[in-house]
């Protein structure tokens, strides 16, 4: 019996803006690495080039007003059509904000999610993924952080990222 098995990472690296309540897609664009040679930097996407079964997690940051009440939910869409939810990962089940050093500098909201189980996909499948925040306001999905409490580059600590295991 044979399994065959490929991965692939992306990250953000530039500034993007997430509108209050509306879904928006993460546009990745770069690829850390790719086993298998479906993820595009130009527009944010992976595209199955094999049939197979996938995982995917993903991790968004997003500099947010200091309010008393901040959601981030992540969507996997499939084709153009939201599939699924992400499971919130257990360690950031509560409150994850980061207090930066300055009451100047805004907060830090941080989710990670994964995918519920196996994806099935097909070749020729594309798999996105969409951001909804509930800050109040428009608030940016970025690495920079200024003057982090801890001396660590935010990008370190908290990546925005893609990523994606494939078997067959």
């Amino acid at each position: 019996m044979t399994i065959n098995m490929g991965s692939f990472g992306a990250r953000l690296t530039r500034v993007q803006v997430v509108p209050d309540a509306i879904w928006t897609k993460v546009h990745f664009d770069e690829a850390v690495w790719d086993t298998m040679g479906g993820f595009d930097p130009l527009t944010g996407a992976f595209t199955v080039r094999r049939n197979g079964k996938l995982h995917f997690a993903v991790g968004v940051r997003l500099l947010a007003p200091p309010v008393i009440h901040r959601s981030v939910e992540l969507a996997l869409n499939k084709n153009g059509k939201p599939r699924d939810l992400l499971a919130r990962d257990a360690a950031f089940s509560k409150p994850d904000s980061i207090a930066l050093n300055s009451e100047e500098t805004p907060w830090a909201e941080y989710a990670r999610g994964f995918s519920r189980g196996e994806v099935a996909a097909r070749a020729g499948d594309v798999f996105e993924v969409y951001v909804r925040q509930g800050f109040g306001e428009p608030a940016e999905m970025t690495m920079r952080s200024p003057d982090p409490t801890d001396g660590h580059a935010s990008s370190d600590r908290h990546p925005i990222y893609f990523m994606g295991v494939w078997h067959a």
